[in-house]
This record gives structure tokens, sequence and C-alpha cells, in this order.
């Protein structure tokens, strides 16, 4: 579990350690959680948008290679925005698949949708498009063209304003 603070240390340590030790969880404290949360909406928006666009059926989620292609490439334009307003990415093998090993990272991010933890997603895709809105200064203050992200976001708002009239 990741786990970071934007105003220095993390005041509760000591209680968040009592509380996970008899568990699994490895607590990771990122230095930079702002950095690693950006990084996430970047990874989250496109991955989420395509199980979206596929009304949650995995099944149906899985076969489609070029959607897959298409999330990757989202995701590098994603972390070129937060490169160019001088953003780290965490953790930076994200943008190392996306730049340098597309295809194998479409794959993989195919592959995934085939696992059984996958049927326990739940949610709605409202908490996307927060993530959308929320990263959209960026996308400005960049000044970047991001014609595959644009064009994706739309695709996923068009469907979710027709869900959402309904």
């Amino acid at each position: 579990m990741v786990l970071g603070s934007l105003e220095g240390e993390v005041p509760f340590k000591p209680e968040l350690a009592e509380a996970f030790h008899k568990t699994e969880y490895k607590l990771d404290y990122s230095q930079d959680i702002n950095a690693w949360l950006l990084s996430h909406i970047v990874l989250i928006i496109p991955v989420m948008s395509v199980i979206y666009l596929y009304d949650f059926n995995l099944a149906k989620v899985s076969k489609d290679s070029a959607r897959w292609k298409q999330a990757v490439a989202v995701m590098d334009e994603g972390f070129r925005v937060l490169s160019t307003l001088g953003l780290p990415v965490n953790p930076a093998s994200l943008v190392n698949g996306a730049k340098k090993h597309p295809a194998l990272l479409a794959q993989g991010l195919r592959l995934v949708q085939k696992l059984p933890f996958l049927k326990l997603i739940d949610g709605s895709f409202s908490e996307i498009a927060a993530l959308y809105q929320a990263f959209e200064p960026l996308m400005q203050q960049a000044h970047l063209s991001t014609p595959v992200w644009d064009d994706f976001k739309q695709q996923t708002m068009r469907k979710y304003a027709r869900w959402s009239k309904a």
C-alpha cells in the first residue's frame, strides 16, 4: 500500500504500523505522494475507460488488443504532460513501458483483464470522470497536443453523458 503526505512525513506512521502489523500488507511510504497520485491517474484513466467502454465485460475487454494499444498511447501522452511540467512519474518504469514497449504493455494490460480478482472491481465511471476533470488543468498548463487522450476522453465522456441522462 502506497502512502504519503503532501506536507512532509506522515505524522501517524506508528499507528499505521500497529494497525497493519499482523496483515500481509506492506506499507510503502512515497517521498513524493503527489507524483505517485498523478502517475496513478495517468495509469487508471485509460485502463478503467477501456473497461467502461465495454460495460465492465472483462471477457470482451481482454479480446480488444487495438483498444489496449490506444490505452497505452493515452498513458504515454499523460506521462508527457507530467514530464513537460517537471513532475516525476512514479514509478518511472511506467514511462519506459509506455514509450519503449507499448505493444508489450498493451498485451500485459489485456491479459490482466483475465485475472479473477478484477471481477471484484466495483464502482462507477463517475470516479474516472472526476479524474479526467482533475487532470485537465495540467493538460492545459502543459500546452501539448494530446490527440489520443482527447479522443479517448471524448469517447468515454460521451458514453457517460448518455448514461447519466438515462
